[in-house]
């Protein structure tokens, strides 16, 4: 029985050290997440940069009627550009959420759960 306590008293410890590399993890995806999505942002926006110039450039070179069809295409791309550079503000004004808090809350129940082990181990060796 004294080896079945010790054993719940590691896992117990291992969850808790589980529980802060979860969190280490999880608050270096974020940093990740938005660092590769600011870059992958950026890079569509000059796409889309490059696509309009090349645009307005076949436009000096073609009649009337293709040169609505491209100012069209220029307006969609704008637009386009606009939705890009909308998210990639939001990307970048992105917080970092506090995760100590549910850290904590669950060291607590790890902590929760030890004393009752302990009550248990002491129950055992009384009798």
């Amino acid at each position: 029985m004294e080896d079945q306590i010790q054993e719940a008293r590691e896992e117990t410890q291992e969850a808790k050290e589980e529980t802060r590399e979860a969190i280490e993890m999880r608050e270096a995806y974020y940093e990740d997440y938005r660092e590769s999505k600011t870059d992958e942002l950026k890079d569509k926006s000059k796409n889309i940069d490059k696509r309009i110039r090349d645009l307005r450039k076949t436009a000096k070179d073609v009649n009337e009627d293709a040169k609505s069809d491209i100012e069209s295409a220029i307006a969609e791309l704008k637009q386009e550009q606009e939705d890009v550079d909308d998210r990639l503000r939001e990307i970048q004004t992105m917080t970092k959420e506090d995760w100590s808090i549910s850290y904590e809350e669950v060291n607590e129940a790890i902590t929760r759960i030890e004393s009752e082990i302990d009550r248990v181990a002491e129950s055992i060796s009384g009798n």
